[in-house]
Formats: C-alpha cells, sequence, structure tokens
C-alpha cells in the first residue's frame, strides 16, 4: 500500500501480531499459510492510520494424480482421462490437458481412430492463483484390437503338419486296401 503525509511519519509492519522490518526479501521469508498483516503509520503529530490484511502465502505447485491412463497403458477405441488437482487454495485458476503437443480443452474421453499406433504423450498442467505450476506426463501406447490378441510363438511349420497328416492318410487308405484285397483272396 502506499502510505502519503504531508509531513514526516513512520511505518510499523506487523505480520501475525510480530513486528517485521519490511524489505524486499520479506515477502520470500514468510511461510505458506494464512497470515495476517497490519501496517501502522504515525506521523509527527502522533496521529495514528492503521490498516489490516488477510492474505494466503501459496508456496506450492499444485498435486496433479493421474489416474488413467497410466504409464505404458495399451489402448484401442477409447481414451478414458481419469485425473485430480489439489491446492492448498482450492480455486486453482488454470488446468490443461493436451495430448501429443495439442490443447484438448477440458475432454476426458476421446476417440482414438485417428490416432496412429505407437506411444502418445498425454500432459496434465495445472496453475495456481499464485502462479505456482506443475504438469504430469504419461506415455501410453495405441495399438489395434488384432494387436491386443496376444500372439503365440507356434514352433511348428503349417505345412508339415498337412505333409504328415496326409502321409497318415495315404497310409491308412493303404493299409485299408491291402486288407481289402487280402480278404478276397481269402474268401471262397
Amino acid at each position: 500500500p502506499e502510505i502519503t503525509d504531508d509531513n514526516q511519519f513512520s511505518v510499523n509492519y506487523y505480520l501475525d501480531d510480530q513486528k517485521i522490518l519490511f524489505r524486499n526479501d520479506t515477502i520470500n521469508s514468510i511461510s505458506s499459510g494464512q497470515h495476517h498483516l497490519r501496517i501502522e503509520a504515525t506521523d509527527d503529530s502522533g496521529n495514528t492510520s492503521t490498516q489490516f490484511y488477510a492474505f494466503t502465502m501459496d508456496k506450492s505447485a499444485p498435486e496433479i494424480n493421474i489416474k488413467s491412463p497410466t504409464n505404458s497403458t495399451k489402448l484401442s477405441d477409447r481414451l478414458d482421462i481419469d485425473f485430480e488437482v489439489k491446492d492448498e487454495n482450492p480455486d486453482y485458476s488454470v488446468t490443461m490437458i493436451s495430448l501429443d503437443g495439442k490443447a484438448i480443452g477440458d475432454q476426458t474421453a476421446i476417440s482414438l481412430a485417428n490416432y496412429t499406433e505407437g506411444q502418445h504423450k498425454l500432459v496434465i498442467f495445472a496453475k495456481d492463483k499464485a502462479n505456482n505450476t506443475n504438469q504430469k506426463m504419461v506415455l501410453f501406447d495405441v495399438v489395434r484390437t488384432t494387436s491386443l490378441v496376444p500372439q503365440t510363438k507356434n514352433n511348428f511349420d503349417m505345412n508339415l503338419i498337412l505333409v504328415i497328416i496326409a502321409g497318415v492318410i495315404a497310409i491308412g487308405i493303404g493299409i485299408g486296401f491291402a486288407v481289402l484285397s487280402r480278404s478276397k483272396k481269402t474268401s471262397p
């Protein structure tokens, strides 16, 4: 605040009822939390004016908790974003969500139809009224549904299996003919 008087005056500052010397670095030494500042100005004639101020010193960045997706999540059709921002001053002023570097507003359910397969980056940024900032990032993968089915490693060559089956069938037919022709020779 600006203090003016036609005469000389003195000023005393009280932070939470403790007298302080107000200098350029005083603000940096104030702890986080709610405080009360009292300013008393007294002129040479003994006239005193007092002003009271209540304020919150906020030195903490907002906390961001991304519940979904988590790192390395594999998604195919839709991205559902679930997060919360906490701050000691609950009226945080800005929260931004970006996907691959592009702001997506306040969307929390996004179709992945137009996103390529591979890794994508979700960033949530928060800034509180004291201009403290924080951001959290999650990397997730877009995979198409066919890629979500686990691939089993088959060590057998399908052609080899078909040749074996054909061979068994051929041997069975050969044995069947041999049995039939033998039974015809032995019948009267």
